[in-house]
């Protein structure tokens, strides 16, 4: 839980919560295969905005959002705020030619900071668990992953649990 109380001038104010200029300590390297693809993802009510640094193009602000999240391929910073009130905004900042990436959000009650697992962020509530990318087929690797959960709940061997999945797969697709 977040409570931050401010005051200028003898009147309460929202200052905005900035977090960045990353979730890890970025390894540089040539190698594009190990590069960090940061960025920030911001969460209205109906579905995710993403925002990656390599396509920032300027200031990015959002208005009345549920939750806005700086997150990287394993981790995520998650604040989640007062729908009504709140803004988020991603920018850059340019310091010594480098650029640095930042999110700031207003009205922020709640915080998750830590990896991007689909349990952890489905107990944290307020689909944060839209995070994490299934893919374009995403609703069938959804109910894929909670098939080989709930197998492995049963049968306590990862590898025993894809070979009941793929058997129950064929059996269901046999007759086609």
């Amino acid at each position: 839980d977040v409570e931050i109380e401010t005051w200028s001038e003898g009147r309460q104010t929202n200052p905005l919560i900035i977090w960045g200029p990353s979730i890890v300590n970025d390894v540089q390297t040539e190698d594009k295969r190990f590069q960090q693809e940061d960025g920030a993802a911001v969460f209205t009510g109906e579905d995710v905005s993403r925002i990656k640094e390599k396509d920032y193009e300027g200031d990015s602000s959002f208005n009345f959002v549920q939750w806005a999240a700086y997150e990287g391929q394993y981790f995520t910073t998650l604040m989640l705020t007062e729908p009504q009130q709140s803004r988020a905004v991603f920018f850059q900042k340019i310091i010594d030619e480098t650029p640095y990436y930042f999110l700031g959000a207003n009205h922020v009650q709640q915080a998750f900071l830590g990896p991007k697992q689909y349990d952890l962020l489905s107990d944290f509530g307020h689909n944060a668990n839209k995070l994490i990318k299934f893919g374009f087929f995403g609703f069938i690797a959804e109910i894929l992953y909670k098939a080989i959960k709930a197998i492995h709940q049963a049968v306590p061997n990862w590898g025993f649990s894809i070979i009941i999945l793929t058997i129950i797969i064929k059996i269901i697709f046999f007759p086609l």
